[in-house]
């Protein structure tokens, strides 16, 4: 039988960093609130994030590492996006070879964050070797090798910076534009031509929206979609649409 490995806590009381009175106190804040032992030992000034990283590293049988002396390749950083190190809180360290092929060492707050590695081999197709390092730490790292905010390797401004590109939302409807003021000197038409074309225009089934309003275009695109798979008839359509102008018109 495997022996259970210590808990966290057992490891930061026999280091002696933490007592038994702020072990207790940690345990009963991550009772009510939830969240990782080692983080809210820090959180309350318990302990430092590098001890709490020392006894991470002998609980899981990972290696530590000190981010600020490692020097990170491009090539390793393009493997990786920004968005994924801050999410998962981990860091790229290498790209490195054992016998049985390559495999990606990466630094961790976390090693045993198995959603982040399977994550990690999905997204390079490497094996996935964790050391663990302080959150603190990888942070930093991230912000001082992709950038601050969003940049990462895969920001369409590049290395060189300069405006960033924007795609257009193909799902988008953008407003229509307000309608020129125009001063016609020409009188309205009578109200029985009006009258006329308006019934026109309803016997027809045309025009009940400005034929360049995008907002009319998604409509009528989604009702030839709907006309096709035989779930609505155009006509039902055109009568339900007169219905509401009717209502519109007589309230």
């Amino acid at each position: 039988m495997y022996a259970a490995a210590p808990r966290l806590g057992e490891i930061l009381l026999a280091d002696r960093v933490i007592d038994n009175l702020q072990l207790n106190a940690a345990l009963g804040h991550q009772r009510r609130w939830g969240g990782k032992l080692g983080k809210i030992l820090v959180s309350m000034g318990f302990a430092t994030e590098r001890a709490v990283v020392r006894a991470l590293s002998r609980q899981l049988g990972v290696p530590e590492v000190d981010l600020a002396s490692q020097t990170i390749s491009p090539a390793v950083l393009s493997k990786v996006p920004a968005e994924i190190c801050r999410r998962h809180r981990l860091f790229p360290l290498a790209i490195r070879r054992d016998e049985r092929g390559p495999f990606l060492h990466v630094a961790m707050a976390d090693p045993a964050d198995l959603e982040a590695i399977d994550d990690l081999r999905f997204l390079t197709g490497l094996r996935v070797e964790a050391a663990v390092a302080p959150e603190g730490e990888i942070h930093r790292a991230i912000e001082r090798h992709y950038g601050g905010g969003d940049a990462d390797p895969f920001d369409p401004r590049g290395a060189g910076g300069g405006e960033v590109l924007r795609f257009a939302d193909p799902f988008a409807v953008e407003p229509a534009a307000e309608p020129p003021v125009r001063f016609d000197p020409a009188p309205a038409p009578p109200a029985s031509e009006a009258k006329a074309a308006e019934a026109s225009r309803r016997e027809n089934g045309t025009d009940l929206f400005a034929a360049t309003d995008p907002a009319y275009r998604a409509v009528e695109a989604l009702v030839r979609i709907l006309v096709r798979k035989g779930i609505l008839e155009k006509g039902e359509f055109l009568q339900e649409i007169l219905r509401e102008v009717d209502g519109e018109l007589r309230s």
